[in-house]
């Protein structure tokens, strides 16, 4: 198999035509890490509401319970 101008011109493009592929995938990929990490910190946002929102709620039980002894 010798080496034509044709076959590397050929190789070139499907060489080029897969380094596209793989930037493009590499930017999903990019893309779908910053969803996650901002999904991440909605979450971390949330359970901390969470905690306070238990927190005030147990105050408001134990004061009822008080009251109600």
């Amino acid at each position: 198999m010798a080496l034509t101008p044709e076959l590397i011109q050929g190789s070139f493009v499907l060489m080029v035509i897969i380094y596209v592929v793989a930037f493009a995938f590499q930017i999903y990929v990019l893309y779908l890490n910053w969803k996650q990490s901002k999904v991440n910190d909605q979450m971390a946002e949330l359970i901390s509401e969470v905690k306070a929102i238990r927190k005030e709620l147990n105050k408001s039980s134990s004061k009822k319970k008080r009251i109600l002894a």
